[in-house]
């Protein structure tokens, strides 16, 4: 009985030190896994091999690369085209911005107060005192607000504020 002890203590001994040569040659090949099925989150090393192939094939591919490049052709052509639709186009685009300040404005009046002061007291445009009456009940009376001004502070505020 003592015999098998001594064999099973040299087959265990074989065994840790076939181990730690084994392990030691592959340790560099951090794209297998050390530990078994179900525990190769404990590796740090396969972590970072699949994160770094995670990564690449992010920015590798094909039908981003293919997205981006169609993007950025689209700009940049865009950018140099010249021709008699240059000019629509600009005007276009200014009027859709002015439509959707003008909506915004409509839905939000109170958005009105903190616009620069050049916008709203421009010589082009001048603010009569029924103008602004009507814009700063607007604005004082809108729901959003949490309280409700009377005639006679609205009547203040008017006079307070010079044209």
């Amino acid at each position: 009985m003592f015999y098998s002890v001594i064999l099973g203590f040299g087959a265990c001994l074989v065994r840790v030190l076939f181990n730690v040569l084994l392990g030691s040659w592959l340790l560099a090949r951090i794209d297998r896994p050390l530990f078994p099925k179900g525990y190769e989150s404990a590796d740090m090393g396969y972590n970072t091999w699949t994160g770094m192939l995670q990564v690449d094939l992010y920015h590798t591919h094909p039908i981003v690369l293919t997205f981006c490049h169609m993007l950025t052709q689209d700009t940049t052509s865009r950018k140099y085209h010249t021709g008699p639709d240059v000019l629509q186009d600009c005007r276009n685009k200014l009027r859709r911005r002015r439509w959707h300040l003008a909506y915004t404005l409509i839905k939000n009046p109170t958005l009105i107060l903190y616009r620069k002061p050049t916008v709203c007291h421009s010589r082009s445009y001048p603010l009569n005192k029924d103008v602004l009456h009507r814009l700063l009940i607007n604005v004082l009376q809108s729901p959003d607000r949490k309280f409700i001004f009377t005639e006679q502070e609205m009547e203040t505020s008017i006079d307070s504020v010079q044209l």
